[in-house]
């Protein structure tokens, strides 16, 4: 029975699972072209990185430009990131069929170059002001303190003009900067540049910055199963006769195939000769996809080899042999002094701290401006200088040494754009060895209220702010809750921080005001209104809708009455005219003959909600607009019932009676300043707010993402380089406590758990951790309302590599037991036993799912690895 079941059910999942994969392809590919064709039209004045000439062109113009206005050099600084990440998104979203190996080295030294004019515009603005430095000298200091700020960088410069040998630093107050300069130069013409960027073109250089850098891409799914099925199977006639076609094909294929593999051992060969002598960045890595198709000779003898008995379990073995795509570790050992990538992240962009000579300055003799030219650009200034010492030594020093010179401070607050869950480490870059270092540094004092950073380095360098890696791992708790179809969230409960992920399908979102098309560029149409009613399309042809698909992300502390940033995020998915949602439209029918008014902002809808409303006088209306008071919320808290959920945070009524005396202010506070908002969409915002985060104001470090459309591999890029990271590296389990799973079954989890999730409900079960390795428990329920599941209703699940079944005991049992509920069937896989165990209209919603949204939940959960990250606290 079992064997029959599984012939019949793991064929019907791998059609399901090429099929998507196949869809998926080819509206990615669609979406290229698309983005080909709009960047060809694209008449903004700027080139298109992926054309030699017109990029050549570009950066040879803009190091000629004479243009001295910093304003215009930091606005061409903004276009060059713009292509940067057209060329990079190029490169991560582009398969390697579409994209030859000369055309990638092409787009990689692009970048480089790039990345090169960049960086000497912004040594060009510094260059510009310290030859004026004369004219911006303070009157109250003596010296010359600049700052000039844009969205992707801070510069402050400190020119060194009064000589006053007591001088020990400056604090650029207002962009809480300070830098503690070393006495030997107090008497020096020298000046001082603490320039941070946003972003971060230094990591990249290092050698091992790919090989322990996660990419995630998107995937095609199990598409060498086919050649792996014994002909005695049966399957539809649609399979077969591909596999007809395929085999027909086979030979062209066997020599394509010994080619590419020959040039791959070829490229591989000589990056390893040329590691040594490599003086650029190395380029990402592009590898074959996991997937691609064995060799004819290789899939015939595993044809042969298998029998008809043993056919369930090879596919079953095979169906889902997909691993996500990440960079070949480097198996070379690494100092204690370097930075592992394993180990930390670099966040919050680069400083450049840099002590430079002061250039020729202008002088005025009888009324003329005589001005020295120099075409050298910046110079650094040397230090520690070198030792120029001939006479003997003193006799507090040793003999042939020198004293060390004294080290160079500085105190920065930790960047706005990024979130550290503890305190950060400074690292050093090592030109000689490309790569981060934490030795030289000392001093070391960190404000946490203050979020201020000090310490002390023994020379001038590059620095940037490190975080461990795995900070936010092992997770506590997981749940993914479907909330329509084609719509769920899923919610992630690490060490320090609880995020949440809506990935939805939808033609209309209307977030913070802000519109976006499919290419990824802004509309040219006006925004639509911020509110909660999509507008209805007034366009005859349903591909002309901008088509989108949402994933919304929330982010709050666990353990803590602070609230966190919310993160809305999305992608640019596809659906056709017919799957327009229409939530918030509500459908009036009155005895006036009023029905179907599915517009509320018209006037007949208006009127029909209006016109009956009862009034108040004048006497209750001022005490309904009167301010809320403590007392008032008090006794609103006291007349609730125990047990119940203020919230959706489902913090209970007595936790805040017992803790009422610290929030009650807090509310009554935020509640008055609601109520100050004239605007009704702001109100909104601010309840939708204080439903979902706790009400006492903090910084949003996210705010630089908010409102955001994204693919799902975006999302977790952006994710990790805010510091906001949930998705483990390739050599995670070294550095953090795992609970060891057999990786295929993990996988095949992740893949079928994506299937259903628009109408299954999953969350951890604390008993994964307890079971076997190759077993995995997890709770499931059919969930079609989207509204909060009773414990009750929770069922736990047991999946096997050779099948899966329901268990009769609950979550909350005190003991193990792996007894099967009475009368229960025996599923080969995950999917087919939700899809037997749901409804009809569950089964029809499973069915419809969407091969974006199947595509976009699989990634996420393939790349968080909740079955393994997950474990049970304490």
């Amino acid at each position: 029975m079992d064997k029959a079941r599984k012939e019949n059910e793991l064929p019907e999942l791998f059609q399901i699972l090429e099929r998507n994969s196949l869809t998926v392809q080819k509206v990615h590919k669609n979406l290229r072209e698309m983005n080909k064709w709009q960047r060809y039209m694209r008449c903004d004045g700027t080139p298109d990185p992926t054309i030699p000439q017109e990029i050549n062109t570009f950066i040879n113009l803009s190091k000629e430009n004479p243009n001295v206005d910093i304003k215009s050099l930091f606005e061409g600084g903004r276009t060059i990131l713009q292509l940067l990440d057209e060329l990079e998104m190029l490169l991560s979203d582009t398969p390697p069929d579409e994209l030859p190996e000369a055309t990638a080295d092409q787009y990689q030294q692009t970048i480089w170059d790039l990345q090169e004019l960049l960086s000497n515009i912004n040594d060009k603005a510094t260059d510009i002001l310290l030859q004026k430095a004369v004219d911006l000298v303070d009157i109250e200091t003596g010296n010359m303190q600049e700052v000039v700020t844009d969205e992707n960088i801070t510069l402050c410069l400190w020119a060194n003009f009064n000589k006053n040998p007591r001088f020990k630093g400056y604090a650029f107050v207002n962009h809480n900067v300070e830098f503690e300069l070393p006495k030997p130069l107090a008497m020096s013409d020298i000046a001082v540049r603490i320039l941070h960027t946003h972003y971060d073109h230094i990591s990249c250089r290092s050698p091992t910055f790919y090989a322990h850098q996660r990419v995630f891409k998107m995937k095609p799914v199990a598409v060498e199963i086919k050649e792996d099925i014994d002909e005695d199977l049966e399957v539809p006639a649609g399979v077969e006769q591909q596999k007809i076609m395929e085999d027909q094909k086979a030979p062209e294929e066997q020599k394509a195939f010994e080619e590419q593999k020959a040039l791959e051992e070829q490229h591989v060969l000589e990056a390893k000769q040329s590691t040594d002598e490599e003086a650029k960045p190395v380029r990402l890595t592009r590898t074959k996809s996991a997937i691609s198709t064995s060799s004819k000779e290789e899939a015939e003898m595993r044809s042969g080899a298998s029998s008809r008995e043993g056919i369930g379990e090879d596919i079953e073995r095979k169906v889902l042999s997909v691993e996500p795509i990440k960079d070949i570790p480097s198996n070379e050992r690494i100092e204690m002094n370097v930075v592992d990538y394993n180990q930390y992240t670099p966040l919050g962009g680069i400083y450049y701290f840099d002590v430079l000579k002061l250039p020729p300055q202008p002088k005025f003799v009888k009324g003329w401006r005589i001005v020295q030219l120099t075409d050298i650009g910046l110079q650094t200034c040397p230090y520690p200088p070198e030792s120029t010492k001939e006479d003997s030594p003193t006799p507090d020093e040793k003999e042939g040494e020198n004293p060390p010179a004294p080290p160079a401070g500085i105190t920065i607050k930790l960047p706005p754009k990024a979130l550290f869950f503890e305190q950060p480490k400074p690292a050093r870059w090592d030109p000689e060895g490309k790569q981060w270092r934490t030795d030289g540094i000392h001093s070391i004092t960190f404000d946490p209220e203050e979020q201020m950073l000090s310490f002390k380095m023994d020379t001038f360098n590059i620095f940037t702010l490190i975080q461990r890696y795995h900070v936010n791992m092992p997770f506590q708790f997981w749940e993914i809750k479907p909330v329509a179809e084609n719509e769920a969230i899923l919610t992630v409960v690490a060490a320090f921080t609880k995020v949440e992920i809506r990935i939805k399908i939808r033609s209309f979102l209307w977030i913070h005001q802000t519109t976006r098309c499919l290419a990824g560029e802004r509309s040219s149409e006006p925004p639509q209104p911020f509110g909660p009613y999509p507008q209805e399309d007034t366009r005859e042809d349903p591909s002309a809708l901008d088509p989108e698909g949402g994933i919304e992300l929330e982010v709050e502390p666990t353990g803590s009455s602070e609230p966190a940033p919310v993160l809305n995020m999305g992608e640019g998915l596809e659906v056709g005219g017919d799957d327009l949602e229409e939530d918030g439209v509500s459908v009036v029918s009155t005895g006036d003959g009023l029905e179907s008014l599915s517009d509320p902002s018209s006037e007949d809808a208006r009127r029909v909600l209006w016109e009956n409303l009862l009034q108040v006088g004048l006497e209750v209306a001022g005490k309904l607009e009167s301010p809320i008071s403590l007392g008032e919320l008090t006794g609103a808290l006291d007349s609730l019932s125990r047990g119940k959920s203020l919230d959706l945070d489902e913090l209970t009524v007595e936790f805040f009676r017992a803790f009422w005396d610290i929030l009650g202010n807090d509310y009554a506070g935020v509640l008055g300043e609601i109520l100050k908002q004239d605007d009704n969409r702001k109100r909104l915002t601010i309840l939708q707010d204080l439903c979902q985060l706790c009400p006492v104001p903090m910084q949003d470090n996210l705010s630089n993402l908010r409102g955001k459309w994204m693919t799902a591999s975006t999302l977790i890029i952006s994710m990790i380089n805010a510091g906001l990271n949930i998705f483990p590296g390739a050599e995670s389990e070294k550095y953090v406590k795992i609970n060891a799973k057999n990786k295929q079954v993990a996988l095949d989890t992740y893949t079928q758990m994506a299937l259903v999730s628009s109408v299954i409900a999953f969350r951890h079960s604390k008993w994964n951790f307890y079971s076997d390795p190759e077993e995995i428990l997890l709770q499931a329920c059919e969930n079609l309302s989207g509204e909060m599941i009773a414990e009750e209703d929770w069922s736990l699940y047991m999946l096997r590599p050779e099948r899966s079944h329901k268990l009769k005991m609950k979550e909350s049992n005190e003991e193990l037991s792996k007894e099967i509920v009475e009368n229960t069937d025996f599923y080969s896989n995950l999917y087919h036993m939700m899809r037997g165990l749901a409804s009809d209209a569950a089964k029809e919603r499973i069915l419809n799912t969407d091969h974006l949204f199947f595509s976009s939940m699989h990634e996420i959960l393939e790349a968080t690895q909740l079955l393994t990250h997950t474990l049970p606290v304490n």
